[in-house]
């Protein structure tokens, strides 16, 4: 389950039950339709991941899923960042 933030808001690890270790980029970052999911916040998103969306992207996917079946974000090749 992946997460929508800027990098300005990273996910606190006090406030979600999910270890987020890494971000990817969405297509056309920053130029991109992903907003950080935080209130007042209009920045770009990236895609927040963690250990098994690691693996998943290094298998070839590009395409993640948030908390709910609102919508799903697709990376782009840059690869992980931390």
């Amino acid at each position: 389950m992946a997460l929508c933030r800027c990098l300005q808001h990273p996910p606190r690890p006090e406030r979600t039950k999910k270890e987020y270790v890494a971000f990817l980029k969405p297509i056309g970052y920053p130029n991109t339709s992903s907003i950080c999911g935080i209130s007042n916040c209009e920045n770009p998103a990236v895609i927040w991941i963690g250990d098994s969306e690691v693996k998943d992207y290094e298998s070839g996917r590009r395409v993640f899923a948030g908390q709910t079946s609102v919508m799903k974000m697709k990376a782009d090749d840059s690869g992980i960042h931390k």
